[in-house]
């Protein structure tokens, strides 16, 4: 089945059955927005206070300049320590930083 095909079965059931189905990101509120300024530049040295364990295996979520930063390979290190962290990625305002221990 193509994906043609596919919407077009689910706008039959929602004229039959009067329910929503085919959802758009309007339906949640969603709105184009402009993109933030990136905070840290990659290779940038920060200072991190990890504050929870990352989802993870390996990972903790840290803060640095009032950001969550995700911690890779942060195996051994407790929660309310401070350490010192190279960023590695800021795709889309998400910062990952591996700790230089």
């Amino acid at each position: 089945m193509s994906w043609r095909e596919f919407y077009s079965r689910l706008r039959a059931l929602e004229r039959k059955y009067s329910v929503k189905l085919v959802l758009r990101p309007e339906d949640f509120g969603i709105k184009p927005m402009r993109r933030l300024p990136i905070p840290f530049k990659v290779g940038e040295k920060v200072r991190v206070k990890i504050v929870a364990p990352g989802w993870l295996k390996g990972e903790m979520l840290g803060v640095a300049r009032g950001l969550a930063v995700t911690l890779v390979d942060a195996r051994g290190l407790s929660i309310g320590s401070w350490v010192k962290a190279r960023v590695i990625r800021t795709k889309d305002n998400i910062l990952v930083a591996r700790p230089m221990i």
